[in-house]
């Protein structure tokens, strides 16, 4: 029997959480429901503004995968999360709340760089879209993935966000590879629509054998499949999983 019910391999992030209105993402040209990646000199600008606009409602970590693994910890689950932080407060947080939420920590820590932050902008239709500095969480290197807790979990998962990089690309290949050759199942989220729409080419290299179950909302399956419909991305994305979950919003 596994010691994991699942291994999850994502983007380290401490989300700041605030609820705004539409106006603002109209001041910072942000399309509503994606997420968009900033230099750390852009980052501290908007955050800035934020603080002066609003409160943050919540201050906790974040992150596809890493949101995910934390809510099957809450359901009992033994789960373990990777990722890489800096040696700062930010870190030092992150590290410390998904251990006090019952996840074990295979998070990599690094003197170097600041650790990586979302803002996570919630309008009143529950809409949220997210302005992200991956800092050292974009420093994943393969070597820093535990072969031997993947081995030892039911399930591996893997969020989109990471093929937005050659490097962190790299550490999904070789987590996949290692996975399947373990008889540990693969799950992949394809996270935002940008995601898809930009990096799709690197998205399919992940998916050159079939893997277990792919997730995404209805637009990441339309992009994804490159058709105007439900029924058709279904086609195709079922010739790349066994399994297919696609959430439709307030559908």
């Amino acid at each position: 029997m596994n010691r994991f019910k699942l291994y999850g391999i994502g983007n380290a992030l401490l989300d700041y959480e605030y609820l705004v209105d539409d106006s603002i993402l109209k001041e910072l040209e942000i399309e509503k429901g994606t997420m968009l990646l900033n230099e750390h000199e852009k980052h501290v600008k908007i955050h800035n503004l934020l603080k002066k606009k609003y409160n943050s409602q919540k201050i906790m970590p974040g992150g596809s995968v890493a949101n995910s693994v934390y809510s099957m910890a809450k359901f009992g689950n033994k789960v373990c999360f990777a990722g890489k932080v800096s040696t700062d407060e930010t870190g030092k947080k992150f590290i410390s709340s998904i251990e006090e939420a019952g996840i074990y920590s295979d998070v990599c820590k690094v003197d170097s760089d600041i650790s990586g932050e979302c803002l996570v902008l919630i309008t009143s239709d529950n809409e949220r879209t997210m302005n992200t500095y991956l800092g050292s969480s974009s420093k994943l290197y393969p070597s820093d993935i535990s072969t031997d807790l993947i081995k030892d979990s039911e399930y591996l998962l893997i969020e989109g966000y990471l093929v937005s990089s050659d490097q962190t690309l790299n550490v999904c290949k070789s987590a996949v590879e290692f996975a399947k050759k373990n008889q540990t199942k693969v799950l992949l989220t394809l996270s935002d629509p940008n995601i898809v729409k930009y990096f799709r080419d690197n998205i399919l290299t992940l998916l050159e054998d079939k893997i277990d179950f792919i997730f995404c909302n209805e637009l990441e399956a339309k992009y994804f499949s490159q058709t105007n419909t439900i029924k058709d991305a279904l086609v195709t994305l079922k010739s790349f999983a066994h399994k297919v979950i696609v959430t439709l919003g307030d559908k």
